[in-house]
């Protein structure tokens, strides 16, 4: 759920709202820490989020146990439906939180969509200004919740891994969180090396699956 507590003496109405170095967790999910801006209309909020950082895995990101993604100058975008339901976008510089011989550099996408809304219209598209420049979220009939889960995509392109100080990547990257607290790594590479020693081979043109298991151990396949 997506929860605001303001507590006021007497009844305000409120169509825009800002405020500074706000904290915001949504659903156990993700959190984001930044500017934000909310503005009510036609039965919905937009909320727009700048100079954010956003965290998407398990735990807390300053948790000693936290596994999982954050993301630097965030841009977010949120939009809450008149029934609870939300979708949002962001994107930001990423780096890896708390998983064991795994590097990460490039911008990620991470697009969450929490309502059948897209189901029903077709699409989601909505422009939400932030700080200066737009949020652009669309999402398609097939990129929504089914009523028990969330559609949620973590992604980028022109990324670069390295697994074990021995593996690299280079290509487009999703990953997916499975509900055991696993991370799915789905990549079309464009160019990939591993190195053993003075051994070198090359691969371009390839898939990879990586799972990096909650207990911090590392399985590959190419």
């Amino acid at each position: 759920d997506l929860v605001f507590s303001v507590a006021l003496e007497d009844t305000v109405y409120v169509t825009r709202l800002t405020v500074s170095n706000v904290v915001l967790s949504v659903a156990d999910v993700f959190s984001i820490t930044g500017d934000l801006s909310v503005e009510y209309s036609n039965d919905r909020l937009t909320i727009g989020v700048a100079n954010g950082e956003l965290f998407v895995g398990t735990g807390s990101p300053d948790s000693p146990t936290a596994s999982g993604f954050l993301l630097s100058n965030v841009s977010l975008g949120i939009i809450v439906f008149g029934d609870g339901t939300y979708a949002a976008l962001a994107s930001g510089t990423a780096e890896v939180v708390g998983i064991q011989d795994f590097e990460l550099s490039g911008t990620l996408t991470f697009r969450i969509n929490a309502t059948t809304q897209a189901a029903v219209n077709d699409l989601i598209s909505e422009t939400i200004a932030v700080a200066g420049s737009d949020v652009v979220l669309t999402f398609t009939a097939d990129e929504t919740s089914d009523g028990t889960n969330d559609f949620i995509s973590l992604e980028g392109s022109n990324l670069e891994l390295v697994i074990a100080d021995t593996f690299t990547v280079k290509g487009a990257v999703g990953f997916n969180l499975l509900s055991d607290g696993t991370f799915e790594t789905v990549a079309n590479i464009t160019e990939a090396s591993m190195s053993l020693g003075d051994f070198k081979v090359g691969l371009a043109d390839a898939s990879m699956v990586l799972l990096i298991q909650s207990d911090q151990t590392l399985a590959l396949g190419i």
